[in-house]
């Protein structure tokens, strides 16, 4: 985890107010679920961020504001007298309007899920999986976002494993589709002169 990434976020928290609550409820978070994203993960923030190339974005005070959620995997550890704990390692941050929460953008462009150990740890249940960030908050983190739709994300190859797979909307539902047969691993298919048995 680098430092500076958990020292970012931690500064981003620090922002969060009454009036970014207030926001997020108007637009369908409910206390329950914000309240079990800041017991279960490492808690969001806002902060005035600044566009990069690449999808990536910057923090700059004169900036637009943003919502920045961290994007994390965890390591549990069982205590030998006491209960088990899960450390969250930072492996990115997002940052998003909540205007607009279909758009985002990356601190280090390495985060490709929230909430991606439904999928690392899948336990046979159907994994609910929404469109955006702020979807995955209204679910109080319990969905799978996909953020990186590249061809080579980590995401196809977990998804592929799932069962059943239950999106937030239709329109999701068909892009996953599509993303998922377009990466799905086809035989390689090779010519060798057949062997006559002597």
């Amino acid at each position: 985890m680098a430092d500076w990434l958990y020292d970012e976020m931690q500064v981003a928290a620090g922002n969060i107010r009454q009036k970014h609550l207030d926001r997020l409820r108007a637009l369908g978070c409910a206390n329950a679920a914000l309240a079990k994203v800041g017991r279960d993960y490492p808690t969001f923030g806002a902060m005035r961020v600044q566009r990069r190339s690449g999808g990536l974005y910057e923090p700059c005070e004169a900036g637009n504001p943003a919502l920045i959620l961290p994007v994390c995997y965890p390591s549990h550890h069982a205590g030998l007298v006491s209960p088990a704990i899960t450390l969250w390692h930072m492996l990115d941050l997002i940052a998003f309007r909540a205007d607009n929460p279909a758009n985002w953008l990356w601190r280090t462009g390495h985060g490709w899920a929230l909430g991606a150990e439904a999928l690392e740890n899948w336990q046979g249940q159907p994994v609910l999986v929404v469109a955006t960030p702020l979807d995955w908050l209204r679910a109080g983190g319990d969905a799978v976002c996909v953020l990186d739709w590249q061809d080579d994300s980590p995401a196809w190859p977990l998804l592929r494993c799932i069962p059943k797979i239950v999106a937030s909307d239709d329109l999701l539902a068909r892009k996953l589709a599509q993303a998922i047969a377009r990466n799905t691993p086809r035989p390689r298919i090779t010519v060798e002169a057949l062997r006559h048995a002597a």
